[in-house]
């Protein structure tokens, strides 16, 4: 029971009220005891006035007239669980995009085709007190045929990552890295005749290893550098790892340099996101090429099945071409995400 005094009238305004009020003594009230709770719990106060219980008016000594009220309040202590100290989240969003079109005897002109595209992203996320290990993987893999014409490859894509900090500061952390990436199936040059197989699967592969810093401000915010080891693999088509300073092709490259990775994720919109996922690799014996891809991506979601998305991709490999490359992509897919939170 808690009693709050309220400063009164004077015996002028006392003698306005229609109604006497009686004078009594107002008996001292004891504050309240809180029981003692063990300090390494976390607790919520929830506070509630429920009644009041009676008002008191007494006359003063120096001719003022006090009211006190007395209350019944509750207070609750709720103890809030801590946050648990593992964590695992998982999100697979799989997604299928396809166009197709027919003509017969359509006079204005017109090339009958299909083309379509599958498509996979995974994230497992593990936290623990000590380490924030995430792993990621981009699936993609696309066809197109146009009228009489065979089937060919539009999308082809492996790309996985596994990267674990070491949470020893707030934002920066050591952290190690690995990542591949390849394609699924043979690649063909199809400005020949007939076209020329210039590529297959794990042929070529491009794996590294690195150690270093982490900046990781969120999952829409990192960045890390670190000294890497990347290996170009080959089985067949050593264009893609072969050093032109030897006089035998090299089917295995093996190089020791500096390992940069950036991801910036914004929202621009309620249901539209821009991405940005940079990835570049210099040798220590030749740090003035380096060896980058920059993947954009404009999602603009429609609902929870329905999502469009353009892709911009630049890339550069200096042993396989000294050009740079670039991939561009409009795509109307539908998807679903599994996912665990």
């Amino acid at each position: 029971m808690i009693v709050f005094a309220m400063l009164g009238a004077s015996r002028a305004a006392l003698a306005q009220t229609p109604a006497p009020i009686p004078l009594q003594t107002a008996l001292p009230m004891p504050a309240p005891q809180m029981p003692v709770l063990p300090t390494a719990t976390v607790y919520r106060t929830d506070t509630s006035i429920a009644t009041i219980m009676k008002v008191d008016t007494v006359l003063s000594r120096n001719d003022t007239l006090e009211t006190f009220v007395t209350m019944q309040v509750r207070v609750r202590r709720v103890p809030v669980p801590p946050p648990p100290a593992t964590t695992f989240f998982f999100s697979v969003r799989p997604a299928l995009s396809l166009t197709q079109n027919a003509f017969q005897n359509w006079v204005e002109g017109g090339v009958s085709s299909v083309a379509w595209l599958a498509a996979a992203s995974l994230n497992f996320d593990y936290t623990s007190p000590d380490i924030i290990w995430q792993s990621r993987a981009e699936l993609n893999f696309g066809q197109t045929k146009l009228d009489t014409s065979y089937l060919k490859k539009t999308n082809d894509l492996i790309d996985l990552s596994s990267q674990v900090l070491f949470k020893i500061g707030s934002v920066f952390y050591p952290q190690a890295l690995f990542k591949l990436r390849t394609q699924f199936a043979p690649g063909f040059d199809y400005a020949t005749e007939p076209a020329r197989q210039i590529s297959g699967f794990f042929d070529p592969a491009y794996i590294t290893q690195s150690v270093g810093m982490a900046y990781y401000k969120s999952d829409s915010l990192n960045f890390s550098v670190g000294i890497g080891l990347r290996q170009i693999v080959t089985r067949e088509f050593a264009i893609y790892s072969d050093n032109p300073a030897t006089p035998q092709p090299e089917y295995f490259n093996f190089t020791s340099g500096i390992d940069l990775n950036a991801v910036w994720l914004v929202g621009l919109l309620p249901q539209v996101s821009y991405r940005v996922h940079a990835s570049a690799f210099s040798a220590f014996d030749r740090l003035n090429v380096w060896d980058y891809r920059i993947r954009n991506t404009l999602r603009f979601v429609i609902n929870d099945f329905l999502a469009t998305q353009l892709g911009f991709t630049l890339l550069y490999q200096d042993l396989a071409s000294q050009r740079i490359q670039w991939q561009q992509n409009f795509l109307l897919t539908l998807s679903y995400n599994f996912k665990n939170f």
